[in-house]
């Protein structure tokens, strides 16, 4: 269970981890985060798909700003078939993001 926000709206530092569920309810209390989080879920899927076993979220998403843009995120890449990972996961360029959101 993540731990309760600071005075300033953030998380403590460090890592903490979450269930999906959990980070589900923590995270999902108005339309567009209920939005980015389906994203996010695909996203994992995927990611679980190639052998993916942690990843880690942060940015204005993890925070108590009330619509966030985005979130940021990051995964491990240790035991990761790369190789097997959806192309557009590793495309960094503006066309690439175009194809992620259309998705």
């Amino acid at each position: 269970m993540n731990p309760d926000f600071t005075s300033k709206g953030n998380l403590p530092a460090g890592v903490h981890k979450a269930s999906w569920s959990e980070f589900k309810n923590r995270f999902g209390q108005n339309a567009k985060r209920v939005w980015l989080l389906e994203g996010l879920h695909a996203l994992l899927v995927e990611l679980s798909k190639v052998g993916c076993e942690a990843v880690y979220v942060d940015g204005s998403f993890v925070t108590r700003k009330e619509i966030p843009g985005d979130y940021d995120l990051c995964w491990k890449m240790d035991k990761v078939m790369v190789e097997d990972l959806d192309p557009v996961l590793l495309d960094y360029t503006e066309s690439g993001k175009r194809r992620i959101e259309q998705k």
